[in-house]
């Protein structure tokens, strides 16, 4: 599914943590559009997902190490394939959007 929405043009696409696993996803991503990483930290991750009962990685005994060891697993794929990383730790949605804003502006000039 991956391959058939990197085709469509002017579209935002959140993809799941584990899309990153597969290679031909994150040459997809990098051949077909902008990536942007958009990071959190441990504390923060485990705040917005505490009341979120649908998701089966986390049922484990401790969500904070299993949240870390997905973390670990995936983060040098996330980085891999991102023309930029947005750390969303503690801020505001508008400063968010902003700094994305001002990643593609500056990609357009290029």
């Amino acid at each position: 599914i991956i391959d058939q929405l990197t085709l469509e043009t002017d579209i935002v696409l959140a993809t799941g943590g584990g899309a990153i696993l597969k290679e031909e996803n994150r040459n997809y991503l990098t051949t077909r559009g902008h990536v942007i990483l958009l990071s959190v930290d441990l504390k923060e991750q485990l705040r917005r997902v505490s009341r979120d009962s649908k998701r089966p990685l986390l049922n484990d005994v401790d969500p904070a190490l299993r949240l870390q060891q997905l973390w670990e697993a995936r983060a040098p794929l996330y980085k891999s394939v991102a023309d930029v990383e947005i750390s969303t730790d503690s801020r505001r949605m508008l400063h968010v959007v902003n700094r994305i804003l001002k990643h593609l502006h500056a990609e357009e000039l290029i």
